[in-house]
């Protein structure tokens, strides 16, 4: 009921009752008074109802949207916590990595495939570093492709094998370097050193034989040779260099470095 129409009944009732005793005049008088606060708090009510009611269907509308994107991150995310020993979040997200420049250098463009912000608002909300990844990388290293079988190491499907296992490579070093900069290092260089060296324990871990996975830890680590920037390079990334942690034989050194060096 209306305000308006509220006062309309009332007027109406003083109206007929005229003739009634003192006290019913009182008790009338005193009745819009009574009720003000009650006629004014319904509005009040309903429109924080509504409020309520679109802020929940905002709510369930991203929640359910987002639904297959959270069942894939927390994948990812236990898979990445189990092989690199660090409790984390991981979000798949190409949109959010998108909105990240492009590199540009020496006519080259580099697009970013990872990263971890130096303060994520969703470490504070979670208590858990979070890493962002390219949607890609979180396929692969999922495993969504379906790894190629083989009965020996002599027949093609096992060429075809390692070419596959080299693309998965390739990904969990990506995850392994972003895990080098939650543990603090900030240089671009070093987190690349220290990822490499520990590629071929990582893919042991997640079942690999320790043959397949130095031989495919090369391959990746040959390709990232060719088509890195230069900060991601450094002289010390070698036997007996600053960044030798001594995890294996794998450095990453840019192609020029190598030649020089041989």
């Amino acid at each position: 009921m209306s305000i308006e129409s509220h006062n309309h009944e009332h007027t109406a009732a003083a109206v007929d009752s005229q003739t009634d005793d003192q006290d019913t005049d009182d008790s009338y008088e005193r009745a819009p008074r009574y009720f003000l606060p009650i006629i004014a708090a319904i509005p009040l009510a309903t429109l924080a109802l509504n409020l309520f009611l679109v802020n929940s269907e905002t709510i369930n509308y991203n929640v359910n949207a987002a639904t297959d994107h959270s069942d894939r991150n927390d994948k990812v995310s236990t898979l990445v916590s189990e092989v690199t020993g660090i409790p984390l979040r991981v979000d798949c997200d190409n949109d959010v990595i998108d909105t990240i420049p492009l590199s540009s250098e020496d006519g080259q463009s580099y697009g970013v495939m990872g990263f971890v912000a130096p303060l994520h608002f969703m470490d504070v909300y979670l208590s858990v570093p979070v890493m962002t990844l390219r949607e890609e990388i979180c396929d692969t290293v999922l495993g969504d492709e379906e790894a190629p079988t083989y009965t020996s190491k002599e027949s093609n499907e096992y060429y075809e094998y390692i070419d596959y296992a080299a693309r998965y490579a390739d990904s969990l070093s990506i995850v392994l370097h972003e895990t080098e900069h939650i543990k603090q290092v900030r240089d671009e260089a070093e987190a690349s050193c220290y990822a490499y060296q520990k590629l071929p324990d990582a893919l042991v871990k997640l079942g690999m034989d320790e043959e397949d996975a130095d031989k495919v830890a090369r391959i990746a680590l040959d390709e990232a040779s060719d088509v890195m920037m230069d900060d991601y390079y450094s002289e010390e990334c070698r036997p007996g260099g600053a960044y030798d942690i001594a995890e294996s034989d794998l450095f990453l050194q840019s192609s020029e470095t190598t030649v020089a060096q041989n």
